[in-house]
């Protein structure tokens, strides 16, 4: 099983991935985007064997650049079962 620990300013989830070890180009500091539904495991936020998108490597919002919604970062975590 593959553990990602994902985290931006509103908070950290777990993407788990069962049956896998490697993701070739999931590293530390790859920006990626999960798309699935939201479970509480232990507690926590966790997503099990979600969709994923490798966007690019560097942090989300480098000094001086805004993103598309300018420069803040949006997750539903209130309604686990939409994506996120």
């Amino acid at each position: 099983m593959l553990a990602a620990e994902i985290a931006d300013s509103t908070g950290q989830l777990t993407a788990l991935f069962y049956g896998r070890s490697h993701i070739p180009g999931l590293d530390c500091g790859a920006r990626i985007r999960f798309r699935g539904p939201v479970g509480i495991q232990d507690g926590e936020p966790v997503m099990i064997n979600p969709a994923y998108e490798l966007l690019a490597h560097g942090p989300a919002n480098p000094p001086g650049a805004a993103g598309p919604e300018g420069g803040k970062a949006r997750r539903n975590r209130r309604n686990p079962g939409k994506e996120t």
